[in-house]
């Protein structure tokens, strides 16, 4: 569990320091509009590819890290439930946002687990998987109807900050050139 943590930490330690990078800019870019970054002069092709690399790179590490713990993978380990829970998960917490999906992955993933613990009355533990889809779906019609980004996702770049320059004094204010 500490190995799977220490693996997360620095993969999310790297993705920040990518996006943070000029590969990252020119992702932000082609995300809000992918002409624009084409007229910028921006290699679209090259930079969706290098994504698509990395997060199949994530994604392998991540089937790596489950095949060891599980001891076995087949193609029912990743069924429909599965997926419409890792899809909650990026939804709910927001797309674009590490923090957004680490909000997403645990309150998706401890919601069900405290109705388990604490054994709340109102839901039976036999269909605790219906109601799961359930509270999905009515999760995913909340957020893309009031917060279509996510609760963290980002909604714009980041404005650059227009550096003031003093005014310099001209020549005839007995100012110079140097």
């Amino acid at each position: 569990m500490l190995f799977v943590v220490l693996v997360m930490l620095v993969a999310i330690y790297v993705l920040k320091k990518m996006t943070q990078s000029r590969i990252g800019r020119a992702w932000m870019t082609i995300r809000e509009d992918e002409t624009v970054a084409q007229s910028m002069g921006i290699n679209t092709t090259y930079y969706k590819v290098l994504v698509f690399a990395i997060g199949g790179a994530y994604a392998g590490a991540a089937g790596a890290l489950f095949a060891h713990k599980v001891s076995f993978i087949s193609a029912e380990s990743f069924g429909f439930p599965i997926s419409a829970t890792v899809l909650s998960m990026v939804v709910l917490g927001g797309l674009g946002s590490i923090r957004g999906t680490i909000f997403g992955v645990s309150a998706l993933y401890l919601l069900p687990e405290a109705f388990r613990l604490f054994n709340i009355g109102i839901v039976d533990m036999k269909y605790l998987d219906m109601y799961k889809m359930m509270l999905y779906g009515i999760l995913m019609v909340l957020v893309m109807r009031y917060r279509p980004k996510g609760i963290f996702g980002k909604t714009q770049m980041k404005k650059s900050k227009n550096r003031q320059f003093p005014e310099q004094k001209s020549l005839k204010d007995g100012g110079h050139v140097a």
